[in-house]
């Protein structure tokens, strides 16, 4: 009897039937055997192969270039929209620093017009 390890896989394999790629699925998701294991053992070009069934059946859900692509699309406006909201923060910081500059230049005016005038400007 031959061993698993010296099996040989074919690369150029023929064309499985549907009903053998359904039997190769469910045998790995009984958790019994790894995708190695079954490539050898049924001489199936790869592991990604059965892969490739589980996801085209249904048995996995399908890993999709579409998500990787929404997904950095994604992380690419989160930092533009950061970007934005760290640049509105400077804006609005720099408008406080110059109210308050304003508020005391004002104070000063009002604290200088009631000494030098004598005009009671600030209600008590």
């Amino acid at each position: 009897m031959k061993k698993l390890n010296d099996l040989s896989f074919d690369k150029h394999s023929t064309r499985y039937s549907e009903k053998f790629k359904h039997q190769v699925c469910q045998e790995y998701l009984t958790g019994e055997y790894t995708k190695n294991f079954l490539a050898r053992k049924y001489r199936i070009g790869g592991k990604t192969r059965i892969l490739t069934w589980l996801r085209k059946y249904g048995y996995v859900e399908a890993k999709s270039q579409d998500m990787k692509k929404t997904n950095k699309s994604q992380i690419k406006e989160e930092t533009k929209k950061n970007q934005n909201e760290s640049e509105e923060i400077k804006r609005l910081k720099k408008q406080l620093e110059e109210q308050k500059f304003q508020t005391e230049m004002y104070s000063r005016m009002i604290d200088l017009a009631e000494t030098e005038f004598g005009i009671p400007i600030r209600k008590k």
